[in-house]
């Protein structure tokens, strides 16, 4: 059987129209996939970042005040929701041994800094504590 020219063409144009159809929803999809791990990492990042923050921040103080307590508090609930194991273990060990906050702040700031892509940090964590008496702007 011999086709023409005109109806080659077309059948040209109707696979070169399926196959682009085709290969933009298999590239869409692909992409909003893509997205939506983006999205959940980012997510994630920002809770981690937030849980280092406020346990930094209330860690290691002879006093926590009822902020700081509630800040922790909220803290150790965002590790152990989107922790890693070896975060959610290193927080654990803070209770079940002997308080130092140190390695669950190492977890967690090793992890950051991996994910934005980060040298892993030269210096030991340092803690540093003012008391109001001491600073100069009063």
């Amino acid at each position: 059987m011999k086709l023409n020219g005109a109806i080659l063409s077309a059948l040209v144009a109707i696979v070169a129209v399926v196959a682009t159809v085709v290969g933009w929803t298999v590239v869409s999809r692909d992409n909003a996939e893509r997205d939506l791990v983006n999205k959940r990492r980012e997510q994630r990042l920002i809770y981690l970042v937030d849980a280092y923050h406020n346990i930094a921040g209330a860690a290691n103080r002879e006093v926590m005040s009822p902020k700081d307590v509630r800040r922790m508090e909220d803290a150790i609930m965002s590790v152990q929701l989107f922790g890693t194991k070896e975060q959610i273990k290193a927080l654990t060990a803070v209770r079940e041994e002997n308080g130092d906050w140190t390695p669950a702040l190492d977890a967690l700031r090793g992890y950051i800094r991996k994910e934005l892509d980060m040298p892993p940090a030269e210096q030991n964590l340092r803690f540093w504590r003012f008391q109001r008496k001491n600073t100069p702007f009063e």
